[in-house]
């Protein structure tokens, strides 16, 4: 059956919540601290369920999620851990605000629609499992970098990446359509220089001087991607590849 949080629960060791059928729930008052710890929610037959009062449900080191028919899909989860994991599998989106200023790293899948992880006052890290999902994938840092670590894919779908800082990837990409987004007036550059695979492609770096490179290993058509919303906070949206003065280099076909 569900599991419904509807008070505060705080441990000093790793907490698990579980259910093999129904799902897991926070209420209004409901949230999960355990501080220095890792904490698990695993509701394989059903979703994990945020609410929209405005704090953290889950307070951890460590998060891992499973599902089969979303996580946050209604209302986005919130949470302040350094490291997420996740799973859903079946169906429903992922959705995860995280607020932790020493930054988040996080990896996962989603295999029934979208995947929204926002890190909101530090940097976000993909971590070298990756994050796939069949739908959209969005991934910001609004008030730091954006690295992505491991593969990310939303193959048919469309893949935002937001950052207030650098952008940088050490592992490629595949989407169908690649938005990005560096709203730092002051600092950042866009480098995403690997074997990376989209069709469309649009950019806006508002740095003053800030640069912009992208390597496609084959045809690539720059377009427009619209104005989204996550965690509270709205992306203008962009059209083409720009600069605030700065240098800009598209490189196709692995040349």
């Amino acid at each position: 059956g569900n599991i419904i949080v509807n008070a505060a629960l705080t441990n000093a060791v790793n907490t698990t919540l579980q259910t093999a059928s129904g799902n897991i729930i926070f209420a209004l008052a409901g949230n999960v601290t355990a501080t220095g710890n890792m904490v698990t929610l695993s509701a394989v037959g059903g979703n994990v369920q945020g609410n929209a009062a405005n704090q953290n449900d889950v307070t951890a080191q460590n998060l891992d999620i499973t599902a089969s028919t979303g996580i946050g899909n209604n209302v986005e989860l919130e949470t302040a851990v350094s490291t997420l994991t996740f799973s859903n599998t079946t169906s429903g989106n992922v959705a995860i605000c995280n607020t932790l200023i020493s930054g988040l790293t996080a990896s996962g899948s989603n295999l029934g629609g979208s995947v929204s992880v926002v890190e909101t006052t530090g940097n976000l890290n993909v971590a070298a499992a990756g994050v796939t999902a069949t739908g959209n994938v969005l991934l910001a840092a609004p008030a730091g970098t954006v690295s992505l670590g491991g593969v990310v894919q939303a193959s048919s779908g469309t893949l935002n990446l937001m950052g207030a800082g650098d952008i940088t990837q050490t592992m490629a990409l595949t989407a169908a359509t690649l938005v990005v987004r560096q709203t730092s007036a002051i600092a950042g550059n866009i480098s995403l220089n690997l074997a990376n695979d989209v069709n469309f492609l649009a950019l806006n770096n508002a740095a003053a001087s800030g640069t912009a490179s992208f390597r496609d290993i084959d045809d690539l058509t720059v377009s427009g991607g619209p104005a989204v919303t996550a965690c509270g906070v709205i992306y203008a949206a962009v059209n083409g590849v720009t600069t605030n003065n700065g240098d800009v280099k598209l490189t196709t076909g692995g040349n």
